[in-house]
């Protein structure tokens, strides 16, 4: 469940999507560090920040297969999706590859809150 996208869509230190109007403190900010009593000076980061120190501080074979197997940035042209088709580690991502051509797919969404996921089942029987 990381975020995909980058701050092109999540926003930045000073902008997010989501900002009203004369708002004090931009929700682009992804991770907030409170400055109290540290002689660490932690900076806010966005998106694009927090996933570098996301495979800055993990292990090593976390961040391997995090970055050789996962995309989080966007397409913007038609040329650039047609060729993330070949890229195997675009096809995770909405944002740079597209859908599908399946009229017949069906597509299956899990929501639950306190049911352990040792429990969820799938039975065509109960769809």
């Amino acid at each position: 469940m990381l975020p995909k996208g980058g701050d092109a869509i999540w926003g930045n230190l000073t902008w997010a999507p989501d900002d009203e109007p004369g708002q004090a403190m931009s929700f682009g900010t992804t991770l907030k560090f409170a400055q109290k009593n540290t002689t660490t000076d932690l900076q806010n980061m966005t998106i694009s920040e927090s996933m570098q120190f996301l495979l800055s501080h993990s292990d090593d074979w976390y961040a391997d297969q995090l970055t050789r197997n996962y995309s989080h940035g966007v397409a913007l042209t038609r040329k650039e999706i047609e060729r993330n088709e070949k890229i195997p580690s675009k096809w995770v991502n909405p944002l740079e590859s597209r859908l599908p051509l399946a009229p017949n797919m069906k597509i299956y969404c899990f929501y639950g809150v306190f049911i352990p996921a040792a429990f969820l089942t799938l039975s065509n029987r109960t769809m």
